[in-house]
């Protein structure tokens, strides 16, 4: 995760260390032979980091970090000593164990606990929580808003409970104590529920769509591609001679970062129009060489997907007297309408970048009925002939 980055002419170092990401400007300008020797210092960097012997102000005399990290190093020296508090503990945790994580998982776990767990929980000692804290946490959780003004959903409270379970479990084992979380069963989970498209609302929807967008959700409602992995297509990742695009990357909140699974890496079969569709796209596009994104804007960078569905989406649905939804919805809908069609439940799996169809049935099957109104009808034509 950790980078050479260019600011302002600047040489800059991004990596992780205890936890917090930093962007520390050298005096070093840009150039071939700068770089070498910043990769070099940056790799010594990070083999101090592994061994716990960064001596950061050695390093970055001048950061405004530096009085930080010296608070948290001391922190854990006092560890062995006594039993510290949660808010206490949990940086230390997060350093230990955050380095190999995603920028994009990094800030969620951290959201739980600055958000939520280190307010309510933060300035107790360790061996001093008790099951009862804990129960009366999740209690408080169930009627707390989270984002958009939503109450926290049952899955995303068993996950904060669980990440919170982790950290207490790893102090009860350093400072023999009994672990609370023992035998503290999760909440019963939420039903997804996903609400895809039918045929006719897709065609409606397109027919009215901006014509410099158009392109764009027909991409999405028909390879079922996940948000952060159509911003993330180059021409590159476009296989004409094959039909084929390949998902080799993702952006997540401007971020590029790779796949989150090994099946996410995948080759994507093109129906004819999503093919036509990109042949068109490029011959107007003013991005088309290799390495530019497929979609982006007049700058030649990636779309934004809050954007769009403030701005495209969300208004689109309104317009048709639709029912609102979220745009991820189009992934939804391509599974459903693959599914109605007949369409082989392996290769659909293989498409979305599921590892099995399980998913695939619980997630979708209800629908199948719905859209082509065969439920039953092959098995009573295979057994017509039947007395």
């Amino acid at each position: 995760m950790s980078s050479i980055r260019e600011r302002n002419g600047k040489l800059v170092f991004d990596f992780m260390y205890l936890g917090i990401r930093c962007r520390e400007t050298t005096k070093l300008v840009d150039s071939q032979s700068n770089r070498k020797q910043a990769e070099k210092i940056l790799q010594k960097i990070e083999a101090e980091i592994v061994l716990g012997q960064l001596d950061y102000g050695r390093y970055f005399p001048k950061s405004k970090k530096l009085h930080k990290f010296e608070n948290i190093n001391s922190q854990s020296k006092e560890l062995g000593s006594s039993i510290p508090t949660l808010f206490n503990f949990y940086q230390i945790w997060l350093q230990e164990n955050s380095a190999p994580w995603r920028i994009t998982y990094y800030k969620t776990i951290n959201g739980m606990f600055e958000n939520y767990i280190l307010p309510s929980l933060g300035n107790k000692r360790l061996d001093e929580i008790t099951k009862s804290d804990l129960l009366i946490f999740r209690s408080n959780l169930i009627h707390t808003k989270g984002r958009a003004d939503v109450l926290l959903g049952k899955n995303h409270i068993n996950k904060m409970i669980s990440k919170l379970s982790t950290v207490i479990k790893e102090g009860a084992e350093r400072f023999k104590f009994e672990d609370p979380t023992r035998k503290i069963k999760p909440l019963k989970k939420d039903r997804v529920e996903v609400n895809p498209l039918s045929i006719e609302e897709v065609k409606l929807f397109l027919s009215i769509i901006r014509s410099d967008y158009r392109i764009y959700f027909i991409t999405r409602f028909f390879t079922g591609v996940r948000s952060a992995e159509i911003y993330g297509f180059k021409w590159s990742d476009f296989d004409e001679s094959k039909r084929l695009l390949y998902v080799q990357r993702v952006i997540v909140n401007g971020e590029v970062l790779e796949p989150k699974t090994e099946k996410s890496y995948r080759s994507i079969e093109l129906s004819q129009l999503v093919f036509n569709s990109l042949l068109e796209h490029k011959k107007t596009s003013l991005f088309t060489d290799e390495d530019d994104y497929i979609f982006c804007n007049n700058q030649g960078n990636p779309l934004n997907n809050n954007n769009i569905s403030k701005r495209i989406w969300h208004p689109a649905l309104r317009l048709l007297k639709m029912k609102p939804r979220r745009m991820y919805e189009t992934r939804h809908t391509a599974a459903s309408l693959w599914l109605s069609s007949g369409e082989s439940p392996e290769w659909i799996a293989k498409q979305l970048g599921h590892s099995t169809t399980e998913m695939l049935f619980r997630t979708y099957s209800k629908f199948v009925p719905n859209i082509t109104r065969e439920d039953g009808k092959r098995f009573e034509r295979f057994i017509k002939d039947v007395k």
